[in-house]
């Protein structure tokens, strides 16, 4: 459940809506973990658009192992607002296929630490950022692909699974396929089926 809300709330705060500030960063993006490099970016990507829209794509892995070419199916999509002079997201979820979790409301303050990479520390409602500055944020890193190479293998659609699939997808993840994934994807062997 912990790791359910994690990637709500991530996802959330990867997102800026339309707001009287722009949003600092765009593009495809994914938790940096240790080891592999970009093995995030292989497994659960997140887009943030510069208008604020965002959306969750998951490794569809029944199409993976039945056909051998990467398929990411969108999961979760929502807005956020982003504060640019106090660092704080304000964002809600939409639609969220693996939490069921929507039109909840979150917060993170977001420090762009450099072009690649973003830091995002979730927040409660009450919480002051500066009262939680011990409190490791998550660090999410700019995926080594671009847009024209990853959108033919988004589909915008989960309905073909149920909400116990996604949840597997999402426990479901392995650093060998997550780099095969990302070969598949620098080498264009990306054929949707």
């Amino acid at each position: 459940m912990k790791r359910s809300f994690c990637l709500l709330a991530v996802g959330q705060m990867m997102a800026g809506t339309a707001a009287a500030d722009p949003y600092p960063f765009e593009g495809f993006f994914a938790l940096k973990a240790a080891g592999t490099a970009y093995a995030g970016c292989g497994f659960d990507i997140l887009h943030q658009s510069r208008s604020g829209a965002f959306s969750g794509y998951i490794l569809d892995r029944r199409h993976w192992e039945a056909h051998g070419t990467p398929r990411f199916v969108r999961y979760k999509h929502g807005a956020c607002t982003f504060d640019a002079a106090s660092g704080i997201d304000n964002c809600v979820a939409h639609v969220n296929h693996i939490s069921e979790i929507s039109d909840k409301r979150d917060r993170a303050k977001v420090t762009v630490l450099d072009g690649n990479s973003v830091a995002m520390l979730t927040l409660g409602e009450e919480d002051d950022p500066e009262k939680l500055s011990g409190v490791p944020p998550f660090v999410f890193q700019r995926c080594p692909f671009d847009a024209a190479q990853i959108a033919p293998l988004l589909s915008d659609t989960a309905a073909e699974y149920s909400k116990t699939q996604l949840q597997e997808m999402a426990r479901a993840r392995d650093a060998g396929v997550s780099v095969q994934v990302l070969e598949a994807i620098r080498t264009q062997k990306t054929a949707v089926d």
